[in-house]
Order: structure tokens, then C-alpha cells, then sequence
């Protein structure tokens, strides 16, 4: 089976320019209605947007959140299939119950 590859000749020093490098290597699925778990201060947000067509919604803690809400309380607070892609980076080692 084949699996796709994401790649990027970019490298981060801080969230912000990680935000950077994940855009960068992911962009090809950052497409559409895209959730950011654990967004932070939601440096994806400007660079999601910037793209004709996308949508972008944070949800975690932080000053300028989309969503405040504590990630150990499930479900989130949407419908079913109400994103077309769903990133979380750097947040499940933070979490007490990932299973949920």
C-alpha cells in the first residue's frame, strides 16, 4: 500500500515558526473546515486562512482562542464530521484520559 509522504526543507525554533513548518508540510491536507486542538495562540490560523476556500477553528486554552475549552471534557462542542481535517500537536502529553 502506499502511503504519501509530507515533507518540508523548513525547521522550527518556537511555536510560531512550528506553526510555519507545519503549514508547510501539510498543506496539501490543511484544506477545508480545519479544527486546531490545542491551538495555543493559534499561529495557523493566518496562514489557514490566507488560503481561498479554508475555514480555520481553535479549540483549547490561550489569550486569543477561537474556543476556550478544557480538551479533557469530551465530546467537543461540535457536530459530527463538521471538519474535513483535524490537527492536535503537542497537546496529548498534557492530557490525563487521551483515550477519551
Amino acid at each position: 500500500m502506499y502511503q504519501k509522504e509530507f515533507l518540508t526543507s523548513l525547521s522550527y525554533s518556537c511555536r510560531e515558526t512550528k506553526a510555519t513548518y507545519i503549514f508547510d508540510k501539510y498543506s496539501e491536507i490543511l484544506e477545508g473546515n480545519v479544527l486546531d486542538v490545542g491551538a495555543d495562540a493559534m499561529y495557523l490560523k493566518p496562514l489557514i486562512l490566507a488560503r481561498s476556500q479554508c475555514n480555520y477553528v481553535g479549540i483549547g486554552y490561550g489569550k486569543q482562542i477561537d474556543i476556550d475549552h478544557n480538551l479533557e471534557i469530551a465530546p467537543y462542542p461540535f457536530a459530527n464530521c463538521s471538519f474535513d481535517t483535524v490537527v492536535c500537536f503537542d497537546v496529548l502529553e498534557h492530557l490525563e484520559n487521551i483515550s477519551k
